[in-house]
């Protein structure tokens, strides 16, 4: 349930736009009702959330030397950050962690690879001629995106699906590209794919079909996070350029607009129905979606800013990255909600 790859790149690019680091600790988002909990860091100071369970289990990637772009996994939990490269080595990232224990990540070589106990599995390019992986669910099920020969000597990036040693190339919606963003515990998967007139639109792949979930009248959506009960949330841009969000649940599309905002932006939604996102009406505003009620957790920090994952126990993944004095400044948090009545 998630997520992220354009921020994921953006984040490491930026992470490595200054070689000199900054050892400052950014102050958390201060949000009503919560709990936040800074991460720590390794290394010289930068950290970025990728994937999350609902054991509360966090992977990601932080710099050691920024100078010479090295990047090292780590896991938090129990309250520990853990350096997790002495098992996967230098320049390595996880990008998701399945209830099960299960990590998918990278090397430095852009090999994907299967963390479990401690023990490694290298799968290579699954087959393909280079792949990224973007979700794991409590199967071992991967998803993400593959670059694949199409013929001609022509290649193309698809979306696919990895299941116990065997590659799935997912298609596309008739373009030349595709992204898995998600995949639930019944083996639906949600993402975008580029149409043969250039417009990007969300799609659902089930029983072997990419369908195609439509735009809400514009030119482009995108499907980011699938719950066990296949609520697929994602977000679109309308006709006149606004940004605007939505929940598609048993076939039924609900706008998850915000009076008095142009942009809305979700980013995952969990197995209780929790939806999380942003919002730019009064400032930048983050924002909780729960049944069928808008809650309004607090204020961005005015960096920039990534809200990640939700899990079933309410805790949320932020990012929060400035640049100060010419310096780039990056700390994770985890947020835990605590209940509200209505």
């Amino acid at each position: 349930m998630k997520k992220k790859t354009f921020f994921i790149v953006l984040a490491i690019c930026l992470m490595f736009t200054i070689n000199v680091a900054y050892a400052e600790v950014l102050q958390g988002p201060v949000w009503e009702n919560t709990e936040v909990t800074n991460l720590g860091t390794l290394g010289d100071g930068s950290t970025m959330v990728f994937g999350m369970n609902d054991l509360g289990q966090v992977v990601g990637a932080a710099t050691i030397d920024s100078a010479n772009m090295k990047l090292h996994p780590f896991l938090w939990e129990n309250g520990q950050l853990k350096d997790m490269s002495g098992v996967t080595g230098e320049f390595s990232m996880f990008f998701d962690i399945n209830n099960n224990g299960q990590i998918v990540g990278t090397d430095g070589n852009s090999q994907v690879f299967l963390l479990k106990d401690g023990q490694m599995t290298n799968l290579g390019n699954l087959g393909t001629l280079a792949a990224a992986p973007d979700a794991i669910n409590d199967n071992g099920q991967i998803v993400g995106e593959a670059k694949v020969s199409v013929g001609a000597g022509k290649t193309e990036y698809h979306a696919f699906l990895w299941d116990n040693g065997q590659i799935v190339d997912l298609g596309t919606l008739g373009g030349n590209y595709s992204h898995a963003t998600d995949i639930n515990n019944r083996g639906q998967i949600v993402g975008y794919s580029y149409m043969h007139d250039g417009q990007r639109h969300a799609f659902l792949w089930e029983n072997g079909q990419m369908s195609d979930l439509g735009t809400l009248g514009g030119s482009s959506s995108i499907a980011n996070a699938i719950n066990d009960k296949g609520q697929i949330i994602g977000n679109a841009t309308m006709p006149n350029g606004k940004s605007i969000a939505f929940l598609r649940d048993n076939g039924e599309t609900t706008v998850l607009d915000v009076p008095g905002s142009s942009s809305t932006r979700v980013s995952d939604i969990n197995n209780l129905g929790q939806i999380i996102g942003t919002s730019n009406y009064n400032g930048n505003r983050v924002i909780l979606w729960e049944n069928g009620q808008m809650r309004d957790l607090g204020s961005e920090s005015g960096g920039f800013d990534i809200l990640g994952e939700i899990n079933d126990q309410g805790q949320i993944t932020y990012d929060i990255m400035k640049i100060r004095a010419g310096n780039t400044i990056e700390n994770s948090f985890l947020i835990k909600l605590l209940p509200v009545e209505y």
